[in-house]
């Protein structure tokens, strides 16, 4: 695995996200010089980073800096608001993103997709990367058109698969927390899966990706599929309260249609453990290395 990243020039689209600015970070630490996008008014929008909303295509034609790699982590990933929002989320997933990395690959950039394990449709377990895609959501059948786009970019496209990244910062995990802590009870569903990874690991291995800068297709996996409700209940055990706050529910029950609800997330990993040495965590590790700033 390279070291160092003395002097690459990267832009982040979405640099004020979870995974765009702890990526922004660990680029920093090794050298690079990071430029990033926000869609945010209260972000200062400075000579690093840069104003630019992906639902407005004709921001493809403003200035950007001269970089050597571009990534693409801002998009519209909620299930629900691509299902109920489809001319939207397809501006922010595929329209603007595509727009903006032809763009760069003129210049000679390198460019990034963050991807999902939605592209294909969790019937089974540890999907390879070369498996036909095979979405089921909304979102997973914009991302799979986006991934289209980027690898036609031959020597300078690639896509960056994950599954379910995960952290203390993670919306649902804090939701659970707080309310665990303050003696509420939560729903958590027993029929839907997700394979977590750490934040850590997947800036990691992306850096390495960067600096390696060839095409084509990476994933990043963790080892195994955990039920949201087996989560919930790990959480209920590590805060040191009841268990039976925890209620099983079924996602059906709660308006999750069924193509939403997931069965299997995991896909292989052998090009990053090829290129890294990089071995998938299992869900459970993941779980017992998150720290939640508390304990009652």
């Amino acid at each position: 695995m390279i070291e160092t990243a003395r002097n690459l020039r990267v832009l982040i689209i979405g640099v004020d996200g979870n995974i765009g600015s702890a990526l922004a970070s660990h680029l920093r630490n090794l050298g690079a010089v990071v430029y990033g996008t926000s869609r945010r008014p209260q972000v200062k929008h400075d000579g690093t980073v840069i104003a630019l909303d992906l639902a407005d295509p004709k921001q493809i034609d403003r200035s950007f800096p001269e970089v050597d790699c571009v990534v693409f982590c801002a998009a519209m990933a909620r299930f629900a608001d691509c299902r109920d929002h489809p001319n939207l989320a397809y501006l922010v997933n595929v329209t603007t993103p595509s727009g903006l990395a032809e763009k760069f690959v003129r210049r000679g950039a390198y460019v990034v997709l963050l991807s999902t394990s939605a592209v294909f449709d969790s019937q089974s377990a540890f999907r390879l990367a070369d498996d036909p895609v095979s979405p089921i959501t909304e979102y997973g059948r914009l991302k799979a058109i986006a991934e289209r786009e980027f690898l036609q970019f031959s020597q300078l496209g690639a896509v960056f698969r994950l599954t379910k990244v995960i952290d203390r910062e993670n919306g649902l995990f804090k939701e659970w927390k707080n309310a665990l802590i303050g003696g509420t009870s939560i729903n958590a569903f027993v029929d839907h899966v997700f394979s977590p990874l750490p934040i850590k690991d997947v800036v990691e291995e992306l850096a390495a990706v960067l600096m390696a800068r060839e095409p084509g297709i990476f994933q990043i996996s963790g080892a195994n599929d955990i039920t949201y409700y087996d989560a919930a209940v790990w959480l209920s055990h590590w805060l040191n309260v009841p268990s039976s706050l925890v209620h099983p529910a079924f996602a059906s029950d709660h308006g999750i249609p069924t193509n939403e609800t997931l069965k299997n997330t995991t896909m292989e990993v052998s090009r990053l453990n090829a290129m890294t040495g990089y071995h998938p965590p299992s869900a459970e590790k993941v779980l017992s290395g998150l720290d939640f700033g508390c304990q009652v």
